[in-house]
């Protein structure tokens, strides 16, 4: 019966334990928050600047819609962007095949990820 009702995303018991530990210690628990969140705006702010639809988040990642005029579609981007070694995910399914799904990563990984977008829009 356990294997039958196992949760598709299983954590094991040293992560379990990990997770326990980092939820106990709030003052580092708030400062990543902090810089999720001063990460996302800034991530946000940048794939606007490029012509990206941004919906608005609370998560640690982005919903970030491809301009109907873009060089390339989000098939396209998602393909150019996993060549150079930066990977998002892309739903090639209705309401979404437009999309790329983004996660906010450190300022220095979100800045190539930008710069990488930049090159591929206007090469």
């Amino acid at each position: 019966m356990l294997e039958k009702t196992r949760d598709s995303y299983n954590v094991d018991a040293i992560s379990q334990a990990l997770g326990r530990a980092a939820i106990g210690d709030r003052p580092y628990a708030a400062d990543t928050w902090r810089q999720v969140r001063a990460a996302r705006q800034s991530l946000a702010a940048g794939l606007t600047r490029l012509g990206f639809m941004v919906e608005p988040s609370q998560t640690n990642f982005l919903l970030a819609r491809v301009a109907g005029q873009a060089p390339r579609s989000a098939q396209e981007l998602y393909a150019y962007l996993k060549n150079q070694r930066i990977l998002v995910r892309h739903f090639p399914t209705p309401r979404l095949d437009d999309c790329l799904r983004i996660s906010v990563g450190t300022p220095t990984q979100n800045q190539r990820l930008i710069a990488a977008l930049g090159e591929a829009l206007h090469d």
